[in-house]
């Protein structure tokens, strides 16, 4: 077994030599090549280490070394990094591209809509505002179990809410990252973060949280993009980023307390479940691809796991296969399948690989690695290289999205995914029309 896990640890130290080699070609950590092989680097480093014990498939782990390798491949072979590194001087700063009349009321307008839809689904789903703050874990348990089961009722109210809470993260990381005061960057903070704390204390859910921290961020890193600073954290971020740990690791233990933890009185039966909770959320993802792959391979596995059928796609693009009329529906874990191990891992999250191995197989999977890595590094080539760039903003920032969300499955698969990029996308198109059509008028109005 340590040989094995061993060797595990040689290809995920291999995945980090892979995003040092980009860094080093392109002297940043921003470009998706090396940013994929870094967050894939901890996905199983992280894992490893921390659960020595637990036994694990290497040749899983190969696998995913040589799908982040086959996504960064692109970039050391079809691109000027130089030339583009040159170019992107040229932009205006963010306090004047992104930090707008325009865009900081779409902000404002997203984040006040978001809140009063959160309360009004909430309210159709049976809660008064007296639920949510009196008895905060017995709803918060309650609308777990309801999401679960499936019997949560459908309304625009939520629909509404969870696009406009989108909205909001997506150009507040533009606004805080162009901020013009302490006193902007305080209220962009508090509407990006509002609607995913609420669903945290009250719904009991933890990722829109996290997939909306990673997102915000990737806005700000747009703004260094424009500033000429590729440096991926800093003194600042490091304390900010302290700053929220503090602020976080309560409200997450509380959200774990709502899955009925809040009732266990035996503290050992609380520390063991608490344990539990946090293993599977921060480990839980690489024993179970092991272990699915395992089985898939042929080779040992702690449990039979279904023939999943060619999916062609589908678990990769989920989202658009349903927007072209696809009728073809998964559990609401996509995979049901449990992976569990002792007391420590309860899960059923099996990464992206899974998904590309269903739908591509394993060589195809291989080959849709490399062309995702060559459209987001072909992104992130026109955003450097563009004067003025819209579509690659918002490329830039699903691609950040995409990267962390591979640890769990293709952030394809929700269908509010494409609704949100073309909606950014034409906020963004917008703003620029605007300024440009302010920057023509002004000599006009010198003349008369």
């Amino acid at each position: 077994m340590i040989a094995s896990k061993l060797l595990a640890l040689m290809f995920s130290l291999v995945i980090l030599g892979n995003a040092l080699l980009v860094r080093r070609l392109l002297g940043t950590w921003f470009a998706p090549s090396a940013m994929f092989a870094l967050f894939w680097f901890g996905f199983t480093f992280v894992p490893l280490i921390a659960l020595f014990t637990v036994a694990v498939n290497p040749w899983a782990l190969a696998y995913i070394c040589a799908g982040t390798l086959a996504f960064s491949a692109s970039a050391f072979v079809f691109f000027d990094w130089d030339r583009a590194m040159a170019r992107n001087a040229a932009k205006p700063p963010p306090e004047t591209y992104f930090n707008t009349p325009f865009l900081r009321t779409v902000f404002a307008a997203a984040a006040l809509i978001s809140i009063p839809c959160f309360f009004l689904n909430m309210a159709v789903q049976g809660f008064s505002v007296s639920d949510l703050f009196s008895r905060m874990f017995e709803t918060a348990s309650t609308y777990a179990l309801m999401r679960y089961t499936e019997s949560l009722t459908p309304n625009i109210y939520s629909g509404i809410g969870i696009v406009m809470a989108y909205v909001a993260v997506m150009t507040g990381g533009l606004l805080f990252g162009s901020s013009r005061s302490r006193r902007q960057s305080i209220l962009t903070l508090l509407g990006a973060f509002l609607p995913a704390l609420a669903q945290l204390l009250f719904e009991s859910a933890k990722g829109l949280l996290f997939f909306f921290m990673v997102l915000f961020f990737a806005g700000v890193l747009v703004t260094r993009i424009f500033r000429g600073q590729f440096h991926l954290l800093d003194r600042s971020t490091l304390r900010k980023s302290a700053i929220g740990v503090a602020v976080l690791a309560p409200l997450i233990i509380v959200s774990f307390l709502s899955r009925g933890l809040y009732a266990v009185e035996d503290p050992e039966l609380l520390r063991t479940s608490m344990t539990q909770y946090a293993v599977t959320y921060a480990f839980g993802h690489l024993y179970a691809f092991s272990d699915w792959f395992s089985f898939r391979m042929g080779l040992t596995a702690s449990q039979p796991y279904n023939a999943d059928p060619t999916g062609y796609g589908f678990y990769t693009f989920m989202s658009l296969f349903h927007l072209a009329g696809s009728t073809r529906t998964v559990p609401l874990g996509i995979y049901e399948e449990i992976y569990t191990y002792a007391d420590l891992i309860s899960t059923n999250i099996y990464t992206l690989y899974r998904g590309l191995i269903i739908d591509f197989g394993m060589a195809g999977g291989l080959v849709f690695s490399f062309a995702s890595g060559l459209a987001m590094n072909l992104s992130y080539y026109v955003l450097l290289h563009a004067r003025k760039p819209v579509l690659s903003v918002v490329g830039f920032i699903l691609t950040v999205g995409y990267c962390y969300m591979s640890f769990a499955l293709s952030m394809w698969t929700w269908n509010i995914i494409p609704v949100v990029a073309v909606g950014l996308a034409i906020f963004l198109y917008a703003n620029r029309v605007i300024q440009a059509s302010g920057i023509r008028a002004l000599p006009q109005l010198r003349e008369t």
